[in-house]
């Protein structure tokens, strides 16, 4: 859920404008707490419903003027937004976008829906001891990994079209489960040796 506006609230620290697009309809469920007045205190907040023409006709505007489009959403919604990139080609050919989703495209798990503790649970890490005393994360770390993980890629992106090359970097995704595959692979590796 704060993947996408972490990466986003960096961005905003190290000089990039940000403008963030939220429909009144669908508000942002961290909306009234201290994270999101933290995440979002530098950006530019757009009331835009992307279902209707009018609003749509605008975003579609502000994103061809824009560098990158940063999502936060699943795969299903992007796509039932039409902001998957073939979808946004028409509108903005030049877009450059960074997907931040919770399970890797192609993977089975693609278009569900999931929070960094679902991911968390989704990738075994809370069980790789084996031992019936598993707690769910009290911190849901996958966010804040895959959050960094995203502004890294964003720089990358944007440093590549700032030197003429955005080609191979028009379009990328981050996901939750992606930034958290390193540590179960390193925990199952640890806990191999730690066997023999």
């Amino acid at each position: 859920m704060w993947a996408g506006p972490l990466c986003t609230h960096l961005l905003t620290r190290a000089g990039a404008v940000v403008t963030k697009i939220e429909s009144a309809a669908r508000p942002d469920g961290l909306r009234g707490s201290p994270m999101h007045r933290r995440l979002n205190d530098a950006k530019t907040v757009l009331d835009l419903d992307l279902r209707r023409p009018p609003d749509r006709r605008e975003f579609d505007r502000l994103l061809a003027a824009s560098d990158l489009l940063v999502t936060s959403l699943s795969l299903r919604a992007l796509e039932n937004f039409g902001l998957l990139p073939h979808q946004l080609a028409a509108a903005a050919p030049e877009a450059m976008t960074l997907a931040v989703t919770a399970f890797d495209a192609g993977s089975p798990e693609a278009g569900w829906i999931a929070y960094g503790t679902g991911v968390h649970a989704a990738s075994g890490l809370g069980r790789l001891d084996d031992s019936a005393r598993a707690q769910p994360p009290a911190w849901s770390y996958p966010d804040p990994l895959a959050g960094l993980r995203a502004c890294a890629v964003a720089v990358e992106q944007l440093a590549a079209r700032g030197a003429g090359a955005a080609g191979a970097h028009r379009h990328r995704r981050v996901s939750l489960a992606g930034a958290v595959r390193p540590l179960v692979e390193q925990a199952r590796r640890c806990r191999a040796a730690a066997d023999d």
